[in-house]
């Protein structure tokens, strides 16, 4: 409880302080742009990966004004691991609200642990007469590969 002398216990930077509702962060796609003009537009704009772990790793300072400049010094790394990712659906929007979903025909067996998938076969990508602004890809990663963890992770993907 707070008291008169001590009103707060704890940073409000990290508010409010209960366990995330989902694993995986919400990522705005629109406002990631590709590095050339060219390039906008081809490809996934993210991934999904895992932490592995840390390590140690020996790295030549070049950090203007510093003690150590010029010198080998010792930086805490971060070990990601990314496993593969496979296609569950795509999505077309249109104003911000989705509009149409297309499934995939070849859905994994892994994807019963963590959705119910449908039974039925469902429409092409080609079949598709609707109006829509963006498309995006909801991805899966193919978890058995790694030894993180058995369900799958799903997430909407920009294009």
């Amino acid at each position: 409880m707070p008291s008169r002398k001590s009103p707060r216990k704890g940073s409000l930077q990290f508010w409010p302080r209960k366990r995330a509702s989902k694993f995986l962060p919400r990522v705005n796609w629109n406002a990631i742009k590709g590095n050339d003009s060219t390039d906008a537009g081809k490809g996934l704009k993210g991934f999904i990966c895992y932490k592995a772990g840390m390590a140690s790793a020996f790295v030549k300072d070049v950090t203007e004004h510093s003690m150590t400049k010029g010198k080998r010094i010792i930086v805490p790394v971060t070990i990601l691991e990314c496993p593969p990712l496979k296609i569950f659906s795509v999505r077309f929007y249109r104003k911000g609200k989705p509009v149409k979903d297309v499934l995939v025909e070849n859905l994994d067996k892994e994807l019963k642990k963590k959705i119910k998938v449908p039974k039925k076969k469902g429409q092409k990508i080609e079949d598709v007469k609707v109006e829509y602004d963006n498309i995006k890809v909801i991805c899966h990663s193919v978890v058995k590969k790694t030894n993180v963890k058995k369900t799958p992770d799903l997430s909407e993907l920009g294009l």
